[in-house]
């Protein structure tokens, strides 16, 4: 998954959890623009998290050694 799908995955789960903490009790629905911008942020924290936990690959070795036969 890359860096711009995994911060979409997790604004989605940010305005899950904002929007049940603003659904519940309020007299009218929340401002999706504001909404929106709110869990970008906290997505945007999670990304810096994410990205700091996980470790760079390692390079692949050059040349490859195929134990292919030498003749098909």
């Amino acid at each position: 998954m890359d860096n711009i799908k995994l911060r979409d995955y997790f604004a989605g789960l940010a305005m899950q959890s904002l929007l049940s903490q603003k659904v519940s009790g309020a007299n009218q629905p929340p401002n999706p623009q504001g909404l929106a911008k709110e869990a970008y942020l906290y997505a945007d924290a999670m990304m810096e998290k994410a990205i700091a936990k996980v470790p760079p690959p390692k390079p692949t070795p050059y040349p490859l050694k195929l134990n292919l036969p030498e003749k098909l």
